[in-house]
């Protein structure tokens, strides 16, 4: 199921540069902008966190934890790394807000928490 969510998000990002811009207001690039950062932050906290934190086997993928995880960014939200992903479906839609941006991000949000 995760593939399918890679591949909505890549055709999503492909498509918001190739579909005609139907609406150029620059605070919601800024927008965009900022939960691009908020939504890698979250990311790349929930892997780092989740490496040091999480009791991970040598040699293993951060995701094979021996602990369950409770401080850092673990401690604001219980799925940070699901945030960040869903976040990152809102980023082509508010530089390029059109319908089909809206279905693929509605899509690709629902595929990562399935």
């Amino acid at each position: 199921m995760h593939r399918v969510a890679g591949v909505i998000i890549v055709l999503e990002a492909v498509l918001c540069f190739v579909l005609e811009k139907t609406l150029s207001v620059r605070a919601l690039d800024w927008l965009g902008a900022f939960v691009w950062v908020l939504g890698m932050a979250m990311i790349l906290l929930s892997i780092a966190t989740l490496r040091r934190r999480g009791n991970v086997p040598a040699g293993s993928s951060f995701v094979n934890t021996n602990s369950i995880v409770t401080d850092g960014v673990f401690g604001i939200v219980r799925h940070p790394l699901y945030l960040g992903w869903s976040l990152m479906y809102l980023v082509p839609l508010l530089f390029n807000p059109r319908w089909e941006l809206a279905v693929l991000a509605l899509a690709g949000a629902v595929t990562v928490q399935a």
